[in-house]
């Protein structure tokens, strides 16, 4: 039981889903001019100007309400919620069909998780910074994942 607790909780996380979500990716996009110019510090002006375009983009009774509706608490659908989970792995037939599961890694060490995580995590961004560090060293080109953790990070 509280496997299904932590698979489908991201999924009934309304104002996560419907607000915060769409405010950080508002945000990013309102601060990506100024970012790309390559500045070294953003301004709390230049920041709280970008927020506030943000949150009043975002922040609005209909999204706060239809986030609510969207994950089926209000009024309660939890189909809503359990047509996206997927059903678990059917346990093994018999005693001799093991099934093995190996723990599936990212392909690559800049995920998104740490670009759109607040706070960021510490053992997935000190994997990030190590490749970028061995980039660098190398002389191979940087991708575009490796850019844009460089640029976020920045």
């Amino acid at each position: 039981m509280v496997s299904n607790r932590l698979t489908s909780s991201h999924l009934t996380q309304p104002l996560d889903i419907g607000i915060f979500g769409p405010l950080k990716r508002v945000l990013s996009r309102k601060l990506a001019p100024l970012l790309l110019t390559q500045v070294h510090r953003i301004q709390k002006a230049e920041w709280l100007s970008a927020f506030i375009e943000a949150h009043n983009s975002v922040f609005r009774t209909r999204n706060i309400q239809n986030s609510f509706t969207g994950t089926g608490l209000v009024p309660f659908n939890p189909n809503k919620v359990l047509h996206r989970v997927t059903a678990p792995a059917s346990p093994p037939r018999s005693t001799t069909e093991i099934q093995v599961v190996t723990p599936t890694t990212p392909t690559t060490p800049f995920p998104n998780a740490i670009l759109t995580s607040s706070p960021t995590y510490g053992n997935s961004t000190h994997k990030a910074n190590m490749a970028v560090i061995e980039l660098m060293a190398s002389d191979v080109p940087l991708d575009t994942l490796a850019r844009n953790y460089i640029t976020c990070m920045v």
